[in-house]
């Protein structure tokens, strides 16, 4: 089981999503059905696309929690 929690506004639901979970912009969490290295991997993967993604919504002055 993965719990994602986010103190920036990075939505974290959405990358529970990816993984078949859900929850709420700050507080989500998904069940992995994999190793516990494959897990860390395909969530830190995530983390870092949708961080990069919020990086260039931020340059572009369009926070996602406006």
């Amino acid at each position: 089981r993965a719990s994602l929690r986010s103190e920036c506004d990075l939505n974290v639901a959405e990358i529970a999503a990816t993984f078949g979970g859900g929850g709420h912009i700050k507080a989500a969490g998904a069940t992995l059905n994999m190793t516990i290295e494959d897990a860390v991997n395909a969530v830190c993967a995530e983390l870092e696309r949708a961080a990069g993604a919020e990086y260039d919504r931020m340059e572009q002055g369009e926070s996602e929690t406006k």
